[in-house]
């Protein structure tokens, strides 16, 4: 029986329908989730739009509602708390503005504020007044260092213990070379 060849194209066709399939049987939730980040993005663009428009309250609820969905990676939210901050501040409501800028740093340690284009100097200075301040790095420990002032600190007890030991051990025959100081005063 003469079997027909497979063209590759069609091969990698079927490979890739074949993976598809599996991930949504494996993962249900893959396909609502980029479909949720997606959304989230669009959303995010209006939200930007309406900031820019004047209208806080409406961004603010936008961007609160693409928060709330679950699976959203750091920096998906790097930019919703820097939107809300951006709002807050605006308001002049720089405790709130404080609180997304916290929430910002966690999620983006690494954040320039002054990468905002178009931001407010208040904003910035709050940002970086928000910044958590970084914890002071130990110098690192010299390796090898403190092995060898073990050894030489061992081996120098060493010594001093088997110099000890000879003199208390000694029977006095090796005193014979030598003279005797005088005795005592009466």
């Amino acid at each position: 029986m003469i079997t027909p060849k497979i063209h590759p194209a069609r091969h990698r066709l079927g490979f890739f329908m074949a993976a598809l399939i599996a991930t949504l049987v494996f993962n249900p939730d893959a396909v609502p989730k980029a479909a949720a980040q997606d959304k989230c993005v669009q959303e995010m663009a209006e939200a930007r739009e309406k900031y820019n428009n004047g209208e806080f309250s409406a961004a603010i609820a936008i961007v609160g509602n693409c928060l709330r969905q679950s699976g959203l990676t750091p920096m998906e939210k790097k930019p919703a708390y820097e939107l809300l901050a951006l709002i807050h501040v605006a308001n002049d409501d720089t405790v709130q503005a404080k609180r997304e800028l916290h929430e910002l740093w966690k999620v983006a340690p690494n954040y320039d504020p002054s990468s905002v284009e178009e931001a407010p100097a208040l904003f910035i200075r709050l940002a970086l007044a928000t910044k958590p301040l970084e914890k002071p790095s130990e110098p690192p420990a010299k390796k090898g260092r403190s092995k060898k002032w073990l050894w030489i600190g061992g081996g120098a007890t060493v010594v001093a213990a088997g110099i000890t030991a000879a003199i208390v051990l000694s029977d006095g025959a090796a005193d014979e070379g030598f003279v005797q100081p005088p005795g005592r005063p009466r």
